[in-house]
């Protein structure tokens, strides 16, 4: 083995067995990542990608597959040619190792980190204790108060007012760190994914791009999930990794910005999460609630069960499953049902803070 083979390995496995250490400890993530390296680097990054008025961090992905599909191409095609194929397929074997290790390193430290911070109870003082039947039902009662409430905004507002608002998110983060100044969003880096309609195969309906810091929403999803998924993005952006935690924030942002479409929109996610989890203890009171639900409501909630079933397919699929073992390596044991972990803080949260 050359010096450099070994100088190579030893610090990659240095520096992974760092990032191990340095993630064992949600007080420190706190402090010096999370509050720290990362507020500097994601500034940065919103900093140089922001102005650009279409996705940097898309046009890299599309990059690095096709890097990738080309690096692939000329592997098999030497592997093919070469005479000595178990040397040359162990050394391959292990460059791609060393570059999985590169990239995952690179993860961490650019947002991955964050999976590791101080959980939203201690953040927000929250109290920590399992949710009952009452409990869900008064907070789904007042999550479908709050539909109603804004549901004339909804009936008159198009399409085009829903789908990606951008000033209607920075002024409800503006809004939002006049309460709470660490969830301060600025400089804003908030655009549409590149690629469309794939999106709606693949089933998401908006990511963070670690690459460059951007948050990206699906504008081909029905029109009424969008503002509320602007405002969970951007709350990844702010170093809120877990989907529950993205939750709670976009639904803080929210609440307290006054503004009836994004109320309506964040309202009634959690309406959902709340209705399903009460369903399970009592599927009448479930079902009657949503009965309740305004026409406008129940109009959207069709659009997206037909929307839902028209794309739904292997793709969808294939991607849940992958997502959800991504969410559990990265500190979600619950998978995909770590989104409804985030309604148990805002639960929480609004509760608590009920007639204060």
């Amino acid at each position: 083995m050359g010096r450099y083979f070994k100088l190579k390995w030893g610090l990659t496995i240095a520096a992974v067995l760092f990032t191990f250490y340095f993630s064992s400890s949600s007080a420190r993530v706190e402090r010096y990542y999370a509050n720290g390296f990362y507020k500097f680097i994601s500034i940065w990054a919103r900093r140089m990608a922001g102005p650009f008025p279409f996705s940097i961090g898309d046009i890299l992905y599309i990059t690095l597959i096709i890097l990738l599909i080309r690096s692939l191409f000329l592997f098999f095609k030497r592997l093919k040619q070469d005479t000595r194929k178990m040397i040359f397929l162990g050394t391959g074997l292990l460059q791609l190792a060393w570059i999985c290790a590169v990239i995952w390193l690179s993860f961490q430290w650019l947002w991955g980190i964050n999976y590791y911070r101080e959980d939203i109870p201690k953040q927000f003082n929250l109290e920590k204790k399992r949710t009952d039947s009452a409990e869900l039902d008064k907070f789904a009662s007042l999550m479908l108060t709050e539909v109603i409430s804004n549901a004339p905004a909804r009936a008159y507002a198009t399409d085009q007012v829903m789908i990606l608002n951008k000033s209607k998110t920075l002024e409800a983060y503006r809004k939002l760190a006049l309460l709470y100044p660490k969830l301060a969003y600025s400089p804003a880096s908030f655009k549409s994914s590149l690629f469309g309609v794939v999106g709606n195969y693949m089933g998401y309906s908006g990511y963070f791009n670690p690459l460059s810091g951007e948050a990206q929403l699906n504008t081909h999803m029905p029109a009424f999930v969008q503002p509320f998924t602007g405002l969970h993005e951007v709350a990844h952006q702010l170093g809120y990794a877990k989907e529950s935690e993205a939750n709670f924030i976009g639904f803080l942002a929210a609440h307290h910005s006054g503004d009836s479409i994004l109320k309506y929109s964040a309202s009634l996610e959690m309406f959902l999460f709340a209705r399903g989890a009460l369903y399970r203890t009592d599927s009448i009171r479930s079902k009657a609630l949503s009965q309740a639900l305004p026409e406008i409501a129940k109009k959207d909630l069709e659009t997206y069960k037909n929307f839902y079933r028209k794309y739904q397919g292997p793709v969808d699929d294939l991607t849940t499953w992958f997502y959800s073992h991504f969410l559990q390596f990265n500190n979600q044991p619950e998978g995909m049902y770590s989104y409804n972990r985030g309604m148990v803080y805002v639960l929480r949260y609004i509760l608590d803070n009920k007639g204060k």
